[in-house]
């Protein structure tokens, strides 16, 4: 009762005033540290229980199955399958085999999970809609379908949550046919419209496949909207760069006296960011402020900043970082972006040394960030400064993208000797990327002499790379312009 309450100190307690302890009661402690998020102390009770020498049963296994999923603690799920099948406990008990596969999908080991549903003498429609989730989960969309086909073909129905769980998957690989598909079926089940999670997750698949006004035309037809429903279809506005929508749609949602969460919010304030309504932005900040929300979700102070950075309104940009509760690098970061994007070297360069001064180390991003702008702007000896620092840290070091800055920013000046040193000290550069930045380069200048070594270069990677093609063809035209051969 206790641990069911979530009282589990008390339930701790009881446990130990037993005057004779069996394998059901340390089940139910186990199970209450599971119920209510406690991985670590379920499975610390579990070993504790062997060492006592209480032997564990089918319930037993199932529970802390669900702890080592909670705490990805996947080596602990390996021993206790390994135990399982010698026990040969899979035999008919298909909640335990249930339970195994939702362990296996939790840590990610995806192969694993296929391998044991193969191996289970029964399987039924929950089993399969693990498995589906845990593929839905980790983007492999095709697998995912692939799954949901095979449990159809063993003459298994789907239901609520196979069904939202095979839509994630649709939306994940942007197949939109499949996902019209099964919408067809959940009408036939008359699953909709009173099922509202269901609806939702049609909605976020039709979202992300572009059918805005499909999506549109799922929430009009629920039954029960709720805030999920409308940040589904703004989510879907903005990544179709249509942000004037996305906040008609905010408005709608408030015409019905829905709470925004806080995905609603840094949704919203992309759209703000999107068009440059800073106006907007403004009224979604003091809301945010209203309702202290930055005290619990340091992504919104991000979103913010990003927002105003966006708009240019560098000012109230920098004042939000400063009146974060919690500063971390991501928010200096988008400071730092913003600046970059529109150029502000001297913004920028200032920002980098303040987030030092704040005891924060700059990250692979910032570097980015810095590198990038430099390029574009011509700042050669800054670039060089940066990469230098980069080069003698022990703690961020550069990898291909930053290599590939510096090559470009050599590229641009049309210094193509230092362009190819940086590529010659590099630890690899059997990428073609950074050939193509070199090939870039000699197409701007006509230097068909590193350009044709670049090329011959590319080719060893992928003699089919069409961009080296082109950017080759490129280059011969700049050098015959150079000669006066037109």
């Amino acid at each position: 009762m206790y641990g069911k309450c979530g009282m589990l100190t008390q339930a701790h307690i009881v446990f130990w005033e037993l005057p004779a302890r069996n394998t059901v009661s340390w089940n139910a402690l186990i199970s209450g540290y599971v119920l209510h998020g406690q991985g670590n102390e379920a499975l610390h009770c579990f070993e504790e229980m062997q060492h006592k020498g209480f032997t564990p049963n089918a319930v037993t296994y199932a529970c802390v199955l669900k702890a080592c999923g909670m705490m990805q603690a996947l080596s602990d799920g390996e021993l206790i399958h390994e135990e399982i099948h010698r026990q040969g406990l899979l035999r008919g008990d298909i909640v335990l085999g249930t339970a195994l596969l939702d362990m296996y999908t939790k840590c990610g080991a995806l192969v694993k999970a296929h391998l044991t549903i193969e191996e289970l003498p029964a399987r039924n429609v929950i089993t399969w809609s693990v498995l589906i989730e845990g593929y839905a989960e980790q983007g492999q969309g095709e697998e995912a379908l692939s799954c949901y086909q095979h449990m159809k073909s063993e003459g298994l129905s789907p239901n609520s949550v196979t069904f939202m769980s095979v839509l994630k998957a649709c939306a994940n690989i942007r197949a939109l046919e499949k996902g019209e598909d099964i919408h067809y079926e959940i009408n036939a089940r008359g699953l909709l419209p009173e099922d509202t999670s269901l609806g939702n997750a049609l909605i976020d698949m039709y979202a992300k496949c572009g059918a805005l006004t499909k999506a549109h035309q799922v929430l009009e037809h629920l039954s029960h909207r709720n805030v999920v429903s409308w940040t589904a279809l703004i989510e879907g506005y903005i990544q179709q760069n249509q942000s004037e929508k996305a906040l008609e749609v905010y408005e709608k949602l408030q015409s019905e006296e829905l709470s925004p969460s806080h995905v609603t919010y840094g949704c919203v304030l992309k759209a703000c960011g999107q068009c440059g309504s800073i106006q907007r932005g403004r009224q979604v900040h003091h809301e945010i402020v209203r309702w202290q929300l930055l005290e619990r979700d340091t992504t919104l102070g991000v979103a913010l900043v990003e927002m105003y950075a966006k708009c240019g309104a560098f000012t109230e940009a920098r004042e939000t970082v400063n009146r974060l509760p919690a500063q971390d690098i991501t928010c200096w970061n988008t400071l730092l972006e913003g600046y970059a994007q529109q150029e502000r070297s001297q913004d920028v360069f200032r920002c980098f040394r303040e987030l030092q001064a704040e005891g924060l180390s700059p990250n692979a991003f910032t570097y980015s960030c810095i590198l990038h702008m430099c390029s574009h702007a011509g700042l050669v000896e800054e670039g060089q400064l940066y990469f230098a620092i980069m080069l003698l840290s022990d703690v961020e070091r550069p990898d291909l993208g930053h290599y590939v800055c510096m090559v470009d920013c050599y590229g641009r000046a049309g210094d193509l000797n230092k362009a190819v040193a940086v590529i010659q000290s590099m630890p690899w550069y059997d990428y073609p990327v950074v050939w193509h930045a070199l090939l870039a380069a000699c197409s701007k200048s006509g230097d068909s002499v590193i350009g044709t070594w670049a090329f011959h270069c590319a080719l060893q990677i992928n003699n089919s790379d069409d961009v080296a093609y082109i950017l080759m063809a490129n280059i011969y035209a700049a050098a015959a312009v150079e000669n006066g051969d037109r």
